[in-house]
């Protein structure tokens, strides 16, 4: 049962965006907090702004709210020799780890803010880390916003591709939103419980293949090597935000990432504790294909 959503204060930094939901369940209010970031000191800023609104509001209404941190794995980092193979997948019992990109460690920066207010006892919350998430999702119909680039390919704007051989860790979008309310909603967890969420592991390779299997369309032919990326992709980001003010198909961060090995972690908390059950990777790019060609169809000519 949805009440009156409480609405924190904006932050200054236009560019990125927030959304909040108050809902009423078992007499304990809770708020989720869902932001894009796209500067990298916006995080920070846009925790602290919720922070202060979760304790007015709790004041308010006179009743403990609990914040739920929406963040990504990305931004847990990769702990001390854990995450490059299966038997060395990091879970929550172990430190967050050096991030690899920029956009990682903005979102942790809000991490550790958010954390830090837990633990104070500022306010009750608990953080849960998304895998990357595929579905049906606005996102994908803007650059600006999809990294992994699932238009372009299926389109064949994708030439040439890097780090065939990594693993990275995907989720399908509804079962993200399923793990986020059932963090808000479980009792006992508000003193800095962390959740990571996702298990449906692809080789890059395979990942292309999939998307070529669904769309129709040839995978990208050539591999570049990761070297030869990140110098790319350092002149190209700079030449977007300098001169054509557009984002290039291989930003330097989203190289940092790729190259920076495989990402693998252990979810078995969010299924033991929050009941959680992962839709197949391939019926969430399916549905994120359809999605992408079925707004092209309704697009104006």
């Amino acid at each position: 049962m949805l009440t009156r959503p409480f609405v924190p204060p904006r932050t200054s930094q236009r560019r990125s965006r927030q959304s909040t939901v108050t809902s009423q369940r078992s007499s304990q209010a809770y708020l989720v907090l869902i932001f894009i970031t796209r500067r990298t000191l916006a995080q920070k800023d846009v925790v602290a702004n919720v922070i202060a609104a979760v304790k007015t509001a709790s004041e308010s209404l006179q009743k403990r709210i609990k914040l739920v941190q929406v963040s990504t794995v990305l931004a847990y980092g990769r702990p001390q020799g854990r995450g490059l193979t299966p038997e060395t997948a990091f879970s929550e019992d172990d430190e967050p780890g050096p991030t690899l990109s920029q956009y990682a460690g903005s979102k942790a920066a809000g991490d550790r803010l958010a954390l830090a207010a837990i633990q104070s006892g500022e306010v009750e919350g608990c953080v849960v880390y998304l895998a990357c998430c595929i579905g049906r999702d606005s996102k994908l119909l803007d650059p600006q916003r999809d990294v992994m680039r699932i238009r372009d390919l299926i389109e064949g704007n994708i030439p040439a591709i890097i780090t065939s051989q990594a693993v990275f860790t995907y989720v399908y979008v509804k079962d993200a939103a399923k793990a986020i309310v059932r963090a808000a909603e479980k009792e006992g967890n508000g003193g800095g419980e962390r959740y990571l969420v996702g298990d449906q592991r692809l080789v890059t390779n395979e990942f292309y293949d999939l998307i070529a299997e669904i769309s129709g369309t040839p995978r990208p032919r050539f591999e570049v090597p990761a070297w030869l990326a990140l110098s790319s992709g350092v002149v190209s980001s700079w030449w977007g935000r300098r001169v054509t003010g557009t984002t290039p198909t291989a930003p330097a961060d989203l190289v940092r990432t790729a190259v920076g090995g495989n990402f693998l972690f252990d979810v078995s908390k969010s299924k033991s504790e929050l009941g959680m059950t992962y839709t197949p990777v391939g019926f969430a790019l399916k549905e994120a294909v359809e999605y992408i060609r079925e707004s092209e169809s309704q697009a104006p000519a």
